[in-house]
């Protein structure tokens, strides 16, 4: 019951979308499925048809629960993602943006969390 029933994933995530002005913990979950459905791309493209099939089940799972909560964790434990991700980052300016994007999104979630609106 901690989840809820299975969903369609695609629903389950525009409904997460849609709920960015009413529920910014949920919308952000939306936008970081969207962002999972990039590197999945990603991966498709430049890592073996094994971690994409295992990225791709990780991605099903997670966006076809209910409540589609630790979405992220998730993500990063589907190691095909981390990787994918890594690819993009082979310039020295496309390196330091994310970099910096990662940095102001930790502290953002950290502060998220410290003022208990998000739990990690």
């Amino acid at each position: 019951g901690l989840r809820g029933d299975l969903r369609n994933p695609v629903s389950s995530v525009v409904d997460a979308i849609r709920a960015i002005d009413t529920d910014l913990v949920l919308g952000l979950r939306g936008l970081w499925a969207l962002v999972l459905v990039a590197l999945l791309v990603v991966s498709a493209r430049r890592l073996p048809l094994s971690y994409t099939a295992l990225a791709a089940a990780a991605l099903l799972v997670a966006a076809s629960a209910d409540h589609i909560g630790s979405l992220e964790r998730y993500g990063y434990g589907a190691f095909p993602f981390v990787i994918a991700a890594s690819t993009l980052t082979a310039r020295p300016l496309v390196e330091r943006v994310v970099l910096l994007v990662s940095a102001s999104a930790m502290t953002g979630y950290a502060l998220l969390a410290f003022l208990d609106i998000y739990v990690p």
